[in-house]
């Protein structure tokens, strides 16, 4: 496997406003601004807009689709209870990442379109974030859609998201079982709060 080395992408960076929302995580649920999967959501919310590039550190080395290519992830729309990030490869923006918050928790799935309009047979992936947990900085989505008898677990699927303040990154991981399968890493940048000098 090859390690994350974030050096390469971005060192030394604090981001303010995701930091204050990690302090609600792990708390109760009574209040939705306690819930860790609400302020995982809220903390790419407060991102909408803003588009950043990235690189594949893992594939597949039959796929390369992501190498070498040009990355990047566009938080594009937001509402009370969706958040649409295109990921483009190349300037291929067929492909989003869709985060859902219902009265279930967090879903996150995929959409490929073909021609411009018609989904793919490669739509529909995804999971949900089992209930209470991750973190304001951190979700884990095991795969929803096949049950037990048709998928074993340790064949199924677990996509995981990380905002990594640290280092000023956004993470996407894609296992199957315990096989890592892709690493995803994009450079999120200097926070504005900090620009600015707060």
């Amino acid at each position: 496997m090859q390690p994350l080395n974030p050096k390469g992408i971005a060192t030394g960076v604090t981001l303010v406003t995701l930091l204050a929302a990690g302090c609600t995580a792990g708390a109760g649920e009574e209040n939705p601004d306690d819930n860790p999967q609400h302020a995982f959501f809220d903390a790419l919310s407060e991102r909408c807009g803003e588009e950043y590039p990235g690189r594949a550190i893992i594939a597949p080395e039959t796929d390369l689709t992501f190498r070498p290519a040009y990355l990047a992830m566009q938080i594009a729309s937001c509402t009370d209870s969706q958040i649409r990030i295109p990921f483009i490869v190349d300037g291929d923006a067929s492909r989003t990442w869709v985060l859902t918050l219902d009265d279930d928790g967090l879903l996150f799935t995929h959409e490929h379109l073909l021609d411009g309009d018609t989904l793919s047979s490669n739509s529909g992936w995804g999971g949900r974030a089992p209930a209470g947990s991750g973190t304001a900085l951190f979700q884990h989505f095991p795969d929803h859609r096949w049950a037990p008898d048709r998928v074993p677990e340790e064949n199924r699927s677990h996509w995981r998201m990380r905002i990594d303040p640290d280092h000023g990154q956004f993470v996407y991981y894609l296992d199957r079982g315990t096989v890592p399968a892709y690493r995803l890493v994009f450079h999120m940048g200097q926070d504005p709060l900090l620009s600015s000098g707060m």
